[in-house]
């Protein structure tokens, strides 16, 4: 998985932020996880930062519903939190990839709700609350980093090993 481009990473991540609404609107998942993931196990911490700072701004250009730098400063903190623990983790795995992307996104879910309740008058903790925001979609976001980045790799390598163009079209030597 060291083959994978951080550009593709974060392109991938940034279309399914910008088609999220549409396509799963009730899911809410959590952006750049993957990207993060990636950026944390190929960069320094130096690095990280601004480029974390820099897609946390393009979160708050995005979403309207927060106050500006609320994305921002959960991807930074996150990063500042998280990058440390980097050497837990192994690209060449895909279940590690998996189990940090969704340690980010716990982490950050965790932390929006903290800025949310410190900017907010009315913050209500429930059991619910914590099973789907704290557990479920941590969850989801690992899947769908395994669905929409590296399963289509994964095919990728296959397809080229095996030579499908060969296989799915037809053989001139082959008689009827």
């Amino acid at each position: 998985m060291a083959s994978i481009p951080l550009l593709y990473v974060f392109l991938v991540t940034l279309l399914c932020t910008l088609f999220s609404t549409a396509v799963y609107p009730q899911i809410h998942l959590i952006p750049f996880t993957a990207f993060f993931a990636l950026l944390y196990l190929r960069n320094s911490l130096v690095s990280s930062l601004w480029i974390a700072l820099g897609c946390g701004l393009l979160l708050d250009l995005i979403n309207s519903d927060l106050r500006f730098g609320f994305y921002a400063l959960n991807a930074c903190l996150t990063t500042l939190l998280l990058h440390r623990q980097k050497k837990h983790f192994f690209e060449e795995k895909l279940h590690s990839i998996c189990l940090l992307t969704g340690l980010i996104s716990a982490s950050m879910t965790i932390l929006q709700w903290i800025f949310y309740c410190a900017t907010q008058l009315e913050c209500h903790l429930s059991w619910k609350l914590v099973f789907i925001d704290f557990m479920l979609l941590p969850i989801c976001d690992a899947l769908a980093v395994f669905l929409w980045i590296y399963l289509p790799v994964i095919l990728f390598i296959y397809s080229r090993k095996m030579h499908w163009k060969a296989m799915i079209g037809r053989d001139s030597s082959y008689k009827d």
